[in-house]
């Protein structure tokens, strides 16, 4: 989905790395309801900030990517 264009090493511009999004994420793990919560926001603009890449994503693709940040994103 080209995540890593903006969200790689070096980030784009003030865009945060996988692994700063991984740790922002870390206190839903075992929290599947604040999990759904990050994924349904991701999807609706909200989470990150007016990105439409995000927006672009299916909720099964934003659920599956939510769930590998809260679980360390390796």
């Amino acid at each position: 989905k080209g995540c890593l264009n903006c969200h790689g090493t070096p980030p784009r511009g003030k865009a945060p790395t996988i692994a700063d999004l991984a740790a922002r994420m870390a206190s839903a793990k075992g929290n599947d309801a604040e999990t759904a919560r990050l994924s349904e926001r991701l999807r609706e603009h909200h989470l990150f900030g007016g990105v439409p890449a995000h927006e672009r994503l299916s909720a099964e693709e934003a659920d599956h990517f939510v769930r590998w940040l809260v679980d360390g994103g390796r």
